[in-house]
Order: C-alpha cells, then sequence, then structure tokens
C-alpha cells in the first residue's frame, strides 16, 4: 500500500523533473496492479496485463526483471502456464537486454519440466534433463538451488538413491 502509494506520488508529481524515475514507479504500479489480479484469480485480466506491460515498458532495461516477478507470482499461484509463457518469453526476447533474468527464465523452465517428471514418476527421464541442466548451466550460481529442490522432490517421493546423488 504504502509502495504503491509512494510511486503514484513519484508518476503524477515528478514527470517533468525526473522521467526515468518516474517510468520505474510505473513500471512498479503495473506490477502491483497484475499481483492484485493474479491474488483475485482474474487471470484473464493478468494475461492482458502483461501484454499492455510489455507495450508500456518496451525496451526499459528493467522490463524482464519485472516480468520474472509476475512470472513467480503466478507460478506460486498455481498457474504454471502462464509462469512457463513468461519464462519463456523472457529466455527468448530479453537475453540482450538482460542476461542474467533470460539465464534464470531458461533454468525455470528446465526446473518445471524435470519437476513434472519427478511427480510422474519418471525418473530416468528426469535424470537426464539434470544432467543437461547441469551442462547448460555449469556457471550459474543458481543451478545448486535447483539441484536441491530436485533431491528433496525425490526424496519427498521414495527415491533416496537419486536425492544422494543430487545432494
Amino acid at each position: 500500500g504504502l509502495a504503491r502509494a509512494l510511486y503514484q506520488d513519484i508518476s503524477q508529481n515528478y514527470s517533468e523533473a525526473d522521467p526515468d524515475r518516474v517510468a520505474f514507479a510505473n513500471m512498479w504500479i503495473s506490477r502491483f496492479d497484475i499481483y492484485d489480479l493474479v491474488d483475485t484469480g482474474n487471470y484473464a485480466a493478468v494475461e492482458s496485463s502483461i501484454k499492455q506491460m510489455k507495450v508500456d515498458f518496451a525496451g526499459n532495461k528493467e522490463l524482464a526483471d519485472h516480468l520474472y516477478n509476475v512470472a513467480w507470482k503466478c507460478r506460486e499461484s498455481g498457474r504454471e502456464d502462464i509462469a512457463r509463457a513468461l519464462y519463456q518469453d523472457i529466455s527468448q526476447n530479453y537475453s540482450e537486454i538482460d542476461p542474467y533474468r533470460a539465464t534464470l527464465a531458461s533454468m525455470w523452465i528446465s526446473r518445471l519440466k524435470i519437476s513434472a517428471l519427478i511427480d510422474a514418476g519418471d525418473y530416468a527421464a528426469a535424470k537426464s534433463l539434470i544432467k543437461q541442466m547441469k551442462v547448460n548451466f555449469a556457471k550459474s550460481k543458481d543451478l545448486a538451488d535447483h539441484l536441491l529442490h530436485f533431491a528433496w522432490r525425490c526424496e519427498q517421493r521414495g527415491q533416496e538413491v537419486i536425492a544422494r546423488v543430487l545432494y
């Protein structure tokens, strides 16, 4: 609430003095609005607002970060389909602007696939994709977090041998 009010104040009262800060504030307002839509379960409006955010802030170097966090919010709310589409978009279209976020998005695409395979009990396919993920993202400082997640998920499903190898 307070953050939104401050961003709105910046947006309304400082547009001539500092247009870059106003754009930053407006992006945050848009992000908060999308979060509210996710919280209410209005996913048609979420998707429409995401499209509008991409138009309104096209070329802004912060856009990939905001889209990434919207994807996180959607994923946490059980809408992996929307999250996956956003991760795919970030991975494909924002690698030049924000290579770090593009890499994170690619890692999440892999993580969602691997998690689905583990949940389905297809451990051979999951292990194969984990091996590929380790090659693809060997230099990423975030890889260990994903591997720990897979280990935990396998352990929860009685696959201690796989979990032990991953740990």
